[in-house]
Order: C-alpha cells, then sequence, then structure tokens
C-alpha cells in the first residue's frame, strides 16, 4: 500500500473511488477527539478513519499534528497492522499546517517501519498541496464522460482560474463604462471574502491575476498600457503566506483596480 493523493473537481468521485479501492463498507461513526479546549470531528470505518480539512478552520496548524499523533503514532493490533487515514480536502490547509503535516507525514507513513497510511483527497494543486505532493502516488480522477459533455453543454466548469479572470473582466468592463464609484467599495468587498472562501494565498492570487490579465490582454479584452500597468502593480505587491488575510488580499485587489482605472 503507497500513499496515494486524490485530485480532481468537486464532485467527480475522489472520496468514493479511495473508499471502494480501501474495500469500505457500511456507514461510519462519527466521533470527536478532545485536544485541549478544542473538539475535533473524524470518521470511523471499519476499513480506516476519515478526517475533513475544513472542520478544523482556522486551528488546523495546531490541531491537526495533535489529530495524527493521537490516532496513528500506534499500530492497529486488530488489523492489518497499519491504520489508515484520509486526509479530505487538504487543499484548504494553511501553508503552516502545510508543513506540520509534511512532518507527520515523514514520521508516521514515510519513513521505514511506519505505522500508519494516510491518503489525502484535493481538489486542485495549490501551494499547500504542492508541499506534500512528492511523497504521494499522484491519480487524477476527472468527471465522468456524461456529466463532462453535460457540463460543456450548460455551463463552464468553474475554477480559481475562471473565477479570476472573471473577477478581472468585470473590474475592466465597469471602468470601460464610467470613472471609479464608490460602488466598487462593497464589490470589491464581496469579492475578498469570496477570495477567502476558496483559500487563496497572496502568492496565489497574485499568480492567478498576472495570468488572467495576460489572457485578457491577448482576447483584446484588455489594452496593452492598462495590463503592463497591472503587471507592474502585482511585481510589487507585498503578501504573505497566509490565506487568512483579508486586508492583505484587499490590498492587491484595490491596487489592480485602481491600475486599470489610472492608464
Amino acid at each position: 500500500m503507497l500513499p496515494i493523493l486524490w485530485v480532481g473537481p468537486a464532485g467527480s468521485g475522489k472520496l468514493t473511488a479511495a473508499r471502494r479501492e480501501l474495500g469500505c463498507v457500511g456507514e461510519p461513526t462519527l466521533r470527536l477527539l478532545e485536544i485541549g479546549d478544542y473538539s475535533a470531528r473524524y470518521w470511523e470505518f471499519t476499513t480506516h478513519m476519515e478526517v475533513d480539512i475544513m472542520d478544523l478552520s482556522m486551528m488546523d496548524k495546531q490541531i491537526l499534528p495533535e489529530i495524527l499523533g493521537q490516532l496513528l503514532s500506534t499500530r492497529d493490533v486488530m488489523g492489518s497492522g497499519r491504520k489508515i487515514m484520509i486526509l479530505r480536502r487538504i487543499h484548504g490547509l494553511s501553508p503552516t499546517a502545510a508543513g506540520r503535516l509534511r512532518v507527520c507525514l515523514e514520521e508516521l507513513v514515510w519513513s521505514a517501519g511506519a505505522s500508519a497510511m494516510i491518503w489525502c483527497t484535493a481538489r486542485t494543486v495549490n501551494s499547500a498541496v504542492a508541499h506534500v505532493m512528492d511523497g504521494f502516488v499522484y491519480r487524477r480522477v476527472p468527471y465522468p464522460a456524461g456529466i463532462t459533455e453535460h457540463r460543456m453543454k450548460t455551463a463552464v466548469v468553474p475554477s480559481i482560474k475562471t473565477y479570476i479572470t472573471e473577477m478581472m473582466r468585470q473590474m475592466v468592463t465597469a471602468l470601460a463604462e464610467g470613472p471609479p464609484t464608490l460602488l466598487a467599495v462593497p464589490w470589491i468587498r464581496a469579492r475578498i471574502y469570496e477570495l477567502l472562501g476558496l483559500m487563496m494565498t497572496g502568492a496565489d492570487l497574485v499568480s492567478e491575476l498576472s495570468w488572467a490579465t495576460v489572457r485578457l490582454a491577448a482576447a483584446g479584452s484588455l489594452s496593452t498600457p492598462k495590463a503592463l500597468a497591472v503587471l507592474d502593480v502585482l511585481s510589487r505587491a507585498r503578501w504573505v503566506p497566509s490565506y487568512r488575510i483579508p486586508i492583505m488580499l484587499e490590498t492587491i485587489v484595490v491596487a489592480v483596480y485602481n491600475a486599470l482605472a489610472t492608464k
């Protein structure tokens, strides 16, 4: 058994495929693990345990090492000898928690004679996933053919890239219709809360905005002077490796908006 990372869009069946490969049957038991003043949820099957990263919220860097240590540090004497866990949606890890997850993997999974096996699921390979994915067998899980064809006929499958590109397009369109107004303030604030929900770090946001700028310029939707102004702003943007600082994300988006408005 090897560590496996299942990557695919929401609803593609990553978790179902992982459970099926483990031979999982029956319903799980929901349990709580008390860690200080915090109660962490996990699901216990006859074949394995599951932890959803999204349940850990802003406590992931403190709670995740404790969960893994307490649940996986001893062998399963009643089963195959190695405890098995699926970590769900690890794309939601903070950068700090991703670093601590790697330490746990090196001790509990990747080392010789390790006591546990961990599989992971993720919707995308962001900076947090990239930090640990070199120790996993990578399995891409696409949408089933019928679902893919249906989605292609009815709507564009949303992704972080398409979201950021659409955000840029709306800014360009609004500024083409007239000068900046105070209506931009609540609009930008709403986009920031959506970016927080997408677990966007400052580095991810700068990268995706740069990609969207080049794409819009290549399509003729953004003039060359405006594109160069935006890229200049993004090249000098200051960010920290966290997706939980709204003022940082807002500063970057406002700087892009101002660059589009002044050129």
